[in-house]
This record gives C-alpha cells, sequence and structure tokens, in this order.
C-alpha cells in the first residue's frame, strides 16, 4: 500500500520541483508523507479522536476514517471528511490522494455525486482536491471551482541572496525567548477578524503552547518598531508532501504598522537568520487564494505559487 501512496505522490509533484531537485530527496519526502497517509487510513485512534470531536449524531468512529473510493473501473481516490477551520457546521470532503488529473467538468460531477452519496451522513459542501500546478483563472471559472490555499515556494539560498536587509535603528528583529505577548498576539487577530471577518475562516490562530515550542528551537522572531513590539513570524522545519524545509507558520503584523513594507521586512530579517538545514533547502507555506496582503509579501521576498487546492460544490 505505501508503495502505490508513494507512486501516487510522486505522480502528482510539479515538473518544477522535479525539475530542480534531487529525485532521492524528493522521493525521502514522499516517502515521509507515504508513511504518514498509511498510518492514518489504518489508525482507529484517530478516527475515534475525530468521532469523539466532532459528536456527530448517528456517525461511529469507523466514519470518520479514511476512504478508498472507486470512481470508475480505472480511477479511484483516496478521501477523508474535514471541517473547514475546525468548524463543525462547514463539512468538506478531501481528497488526500487520486489516481488521476481533474480537468473536465464530468470528472468533478462524477466525484461530486460519488461524495454526495459515500459522505451523505456528514452533508459536505463541498469537496477539496491538490493541483501541482496553478490554474488558469478561464480553467477554474469553466470548472466553477474556487481557489482555497496556495502552496507558495521558495530556496532558502536564494531567497537570502537575493534579499538585502536595510538597516534601521528604529526597525530591530530578534529571536523570541519567551511568548508573553500572546494577548497582543490574539487581540491583533480579534481586530483582523473585525475588519475583514472572511479571513476567520481561512486562519488557524496558533497556542501559545506550539508558539513557545518554536521559539525553544530558535524558529520564532518579533519585529520591533522604535521598541514597541510590531509583528511576529514564526517557522518550522517540516516535510510537506515533496518539500522539506522550512514551513512558513505564522506571520502577523499589527494593525498599526501594516502597509509600511515591514511585513516584508520581517519575513526577509527571519530567514537570514535561520539555519541553512542539509537537504532541506525549501522556505514555503500555504497562503489563501484571498489573503492577498500574505502573497503579496511572499512575492515580495522571491517566493513563488507553485501549486494549489481547489475546491468544488457538492450540490
Amino acid at each position: 500500500m505505501k508503495e502505490e501512496i508513494l507512486q501516487l505522490l510522486w505522480q502528482h509533484t510539479p515538473a518544477s520541483i522535479k525539475n530542480t531537485q534531487p529525485e532521492k530527496e524528493i522521493k525521502a519526502c514522499l516517502r515521509y508523507e507515504a508513511e504518514q497517509i498509511n498510518n492514518y487510513i489504518n489508525s482507529d485512534e484517530l478516527a475515534l479522536k475525530n468521532y469523539e470531536w466532532c459528536q456527530k449524531q448517528g456517525s461511529t468512529p469507523k466514519d470518520f476514517k479514511f476512504r478508498w473510493l472507486q470512481l470508475n473501473s480505472k480511477h479511484k481516490i483516496l478521501t477523508s471528511i474535514r471541517y473547514e477551520g475546525g468548524n463543525k457546521n462547514h463539512p468538506f470532503v478531501e481528497i488526500v490522494l487520486k489516481s488521476f488529473t481533474i480537468d473536465t467538468i464530468e470528472q468533478l460531477n462524477a466525484i461530486q455525486n460519488l461524495l454526495k452519496q459515500e459522505y451523505a451522513l456528514f452533508k459536505p459542501e463541498r469537496f477539496r482536491f491538490f493541483t501541482p500546478q496553478i490554474l488558469k483563472i478561464e480553467k477554474v471559472k469553466d470548472l466553477n471551482l474556487k481557489g482555497d490555499l496556495l502552496f507558495m515556494v521558495g530556496q532558502h539560498k536564494m531567497l537570502k541572496k537575493c534579499t538585502k536587509i536595510y538597516k534601521n535603528q528604529a526597525v530591530k528583529v530578534q529571536k523570541t525567548q519567551q511568548v508573553n505577548w500572546y494577548n497582543w498576539y490574539k487581540s491583533e487577530y480579534a481586530f483582523l477578524f473585525k475588519e475583514q471577518p472572511f479571513l476567520k475562516r481561512l486562519i488557524h490562530i496558533e497556542s501559545q503552547k506550539n508558539l513557545q515550542n518554536l521559539a525553544d528551537k530558535g524558529y520564532c522572531f518579533e519585529l520591533y518598531v522604535k521598541q514597541k513590539l510590531a509583528g511576529i513570524i514564526a517557522f518550522n522545519h517540516e516535510k510537506t508532501l515533496f518539500l522539506n524545509g522550512y514551513t512558513v507558520i505564522e506571520e502577523i503584523v499589527a494593525a498599526e504598522f501594516r502597509g509600511k513594507g515591514l511585513a516584508k521586512y520581517l519575513q526577509q530579517a527571519a530567514i537570514h537568520q535561520l539555519p541553512e538545514i542539509k537537504n532541506a533547502p525549501n522556505i514555503y507555506g500555504y497562503i489563501g487564494f484571498l489573503n492577498l496582503a500574505s502573497q503579496k509579501t511572499a512575492m515580495a521576498i522571491g517566493r513563488s505559487p507553485l501549486a494549489a487546492y481547489y475546491f468544488y460544490p457538492i450540490k
């Protein structure tokens, strides 16, 4: 089973990654991902945990297990029930793996009909799938898709080489020792969600424990302007799909300091301080299609959209 999963992951790895990074290193990441997926497929413990969290009337732990579904005689999909932003009012089905490329309305409707029947208990609003490229706007409209997440990637060495950190005595970026600003962090998000309510469904707020854990690893940084806390950024070293490197876990700049280029400065300065890791050359992260400010910051420092997740409605 793990070999089959590995083959499907390789099949949906972007050509640009295959052309620029050693196959051995890519497949090392994919083997790790395949192992994780295989564990999820076979995990009664995970299914029970999700069942107890969801408390869906009429359900059993078995309903929360990953499911292989046969779409037709040639193709199948691996699926799982999920909830957008952890909101039980917004269930969707994740296509974890697929044996084919989704590129026609007929395929989408066939998947829709299958999932509507298979997950009838949950009444999912839509399903989500991964593509190893960014679809053209015309294609997205023709297929009635809605973009969810962009996978934005850059090479650590190149990002450090191509960016210049400007000296400014009033602006300082330093490593976090203690996350004693957590209340500030929560209040900044509360203000942001009040300004832009749609972001609440897209953005996950990190726990203080997780941020402190990242700080203890040396992966969390603070931005100060005239000795006033103006923003924070946190990374983690992870293997995700076909990539090994630092993923951006969190970045937020205080409302009063937005629009001044400080998010870009913070990300650049932090990346310069992160130690390079052998065989882990990437800086990457998921950014919502609607989160234009974060997209702009990522592209400004040299990260590019490489792959994406799209939604399709289940009616």
